[in-house]
């Protein structure tokens, strides 16, 4: 299996579908861990609204139907999904 090292931003990750195996953990982030995690990215923005922000590995495997299954990273995933699904709510009057 080869590893590639792909810098990608947050619109162009949500742009893959993603799966997440059974043999992953439930999600088990409190809401501590989340609030820690969108108060950082707030943060990093507020600090310089042009720049990166690492938000941590999000390890994946391609699959032959060009999904990818997430190998690692899924709680922060799953996290960032959640917060899009609820601004396109917000902006649009919809999920979907």
């Amino acid at each position: 299996m080869e590893a590639v090292n792909l810098a990608l931003n947050i619109s162009e990750i949500f742009e893959s579908r993603y799966v997440i195996p059974l043999y992953q953990r439930n999600f088990a982030w409190r809401e501590e861990e989340i609030k820690r995690l969108l108060t950082d990215v707030w943060e990093a923005y507020n600090r310089n609204p042009h720049s990166n922000y690492y938000i941590g590995s999000l390890v994946v495997c391609k699959r032959v139907d060009g999904s990818y299954e997430v190998i690692d990273g899924q709680q922060r995933l799953t996290v960032r999904n959640i917060q899009y699904a609820m601004v396109w709510s917000n902006l649009f009057g919809f999920i979907g």
